[in-house]
């Protein structure tokens, strides 16, 4: 094994650490969806639960993927910055990429893909979702998330705005807040635990009457930013490496920054990872 893949290895799971630790069990406990609180925080609960599952979930992979590297075996991607994608399309591009692959080759064109016409398209995308969505378990909620992402799909393929990125920046910014919103929507029946509770908040946050508290707020900005500067210089990066890698120099300030946080940070209760359900 090259010292090359030993440093990649270890820089897999120090990240991996990093968005389990500080991202994911930082937010357990302030996510307030179905709680007795306020229209603004249940916003925020919602967002943070977005940000809570990705690092979960992203913090995992990162650290199989490390860990297998320092043995010489080379682990498929699962995650490519997911929340900086500028549509649901290039969202599945990017996020559990294992699943979206296998649901892909497995149902969807299995089911016939985009053969037949549209009509025929459209119902094997809805089908692939709902599908995908039992997978996580057998609730109307999942059923849900499923379908949600099966109407965005089929919109974006409907008014294909799915494949393309946008003429100019300022129009990719604004498809990646748009996406990043309807991902948490969707995100809100993945984390309820009845249909019922779902519509709830949706219902109190569609006629939001009372500002955020200070904490969520500032739980939901702290996230954002830690998953900013763990994602943001891998964004232009091919995609099998991290950049940060053969700079020595910026290695070690981010390692530095990072422990620094962890020993500022408050004391944290472990929690398992949330995948390890399904």
């Amino acid at each position: 094994m090259s010292a090359r893949g030993v440093r990649l290895g270890a820089m897999l799971i120090f990240t991996g650490f990093v968005k389990k630790l500080l991202i994911a069990d930082g937010i357990f406990g302030k996510v307030a969806l179905g709680q007795e609180v306020s229209s603004g925080d249940l916003l925020m609960g919602a967002y943070l639960f977005t940000f809570q599952i990705y690092g979960d979930f992203s913090g995992y992979s990162d650290i199989a993927r490390g860990l297998a590297r320092l043995l010489g075996i080379d682990l498929m991607v699962n995650f490519r910055q997911p929340l900086f994608a500028w549509s649901i399309t290039n969202l599945w591009r990017r996020w559990h990429i294992s699943l979206s692959t296998w649901l892909r080759d497995y149902l969807y064109i299995s089911l016939g893909g985009n053969r037949g016409g549209s009509l025929w398209t459209y119902r094997n995308l809805m089908l692939t979702m709902l599908i995908g969505g039992l997978w996580h378990g057998a609730a109307w909620t999942f059923v849900v998330w499923g379908g949600l992402h099966g109407l965005f799909l089929v919109v974006e393929r409907l008014t294909g705005i799915g494949g393309r990125e946008g003429p100019n920046r300022v129009a990719v910014v604004i498809r990646m807040i748009v996406t990043f919103h309807l991902t948490v929507l969707a995100f809100v029946f993945f984390r309820a635990d009845s249909f019922h509770t779902a519509w709830v908040f949706v219902r109190e946050v569609a006629t939001i009457d009372a500002l955020p508290g200070l904490v969520p707020t500032l739980a939901v900005l702290g996230s954002g930013f830690l998953i900013i500067l763990v994602d943001l210089p891998h964004l232009r990066a091919p995609k099998e490496e991290l950049p940060l890698v053969d700079r020595p120099i910026w290695l070690a300030v981010t390692i530095a920054a990072f422990a620094v946080g962890l020993y500022l940070a408050p004391p944290l209760a472990s929690q398992s990872f949330i995948y390890f359900q399904f």
